[in-house]
């Protein structure tokens, strides 16, 4: 298996270097997005909470007992706790696993994207020794024939 001839140069290392910083960013800007999407949550959720408090406040009179409409807004009033605590959740579930995953991938991309670059780094200083090398060797052959042809 080896590496396509079209990404061996240095600007297919650029690029694929931006690449990575790129998608880094994306996901840093993701995480606060979610992040951002988790606390308004929770400030609906808490303001929710306080409506239905107040909507829970019913005047408890004899005179409302038995209203359809008394016991439909008791109904709609334990309804908004009951969502309250469901969006609560769901914000607390943002957090603990959305935003955990990408930091997560976050760490992953980062040790991933310093392995390339210190495995491409590595093969570049090979090859520049190699070729030395080599250009040292030829040197020496060149140096060698045009003395034995001096003679």
């Amino acid at each position: 298996m080896g590496f396509s001839t079209d990404l061996q140069d240095s600007f297919s290392h650029e690029a694929l270097v931006g690449l990575q910083d790129a998608e880094l960013r994306l996901l840093e800007n993701m995480r606060k997005c979610v992040l951002l999407r988790a606390k308004c949550d929770r400030d609906y959720a808490s303001a929710l909470t306080m409506v239905s408090a107040q909507a829970q406040k019913l005047d408890q009179s004899k005179e409302l007992e038995g209203s359809f409409i008394a016991r439909a807004w008791y109904a709609i009033s334990e309804e908004m706790e009951t969502m309250s605590r469901i969006i609560r959740r769901n914000a607390d579930s943002l957090i603990s696993c959305t935003v955990e995953a990408i930091n997560s991938l976050m760490s992953e991309k980062r040790a991933l994207k310093k392995t390339y670059i210190e495995e491409h780094d590595a093969l570049h200083r090979e090859l520049n020794r190699l070729v030395g090398r080599k250009v040292f060797f030829i040197q020496q052959v060149v140096l060698t024939t045009k003395k034995v042809g001096n003679r």
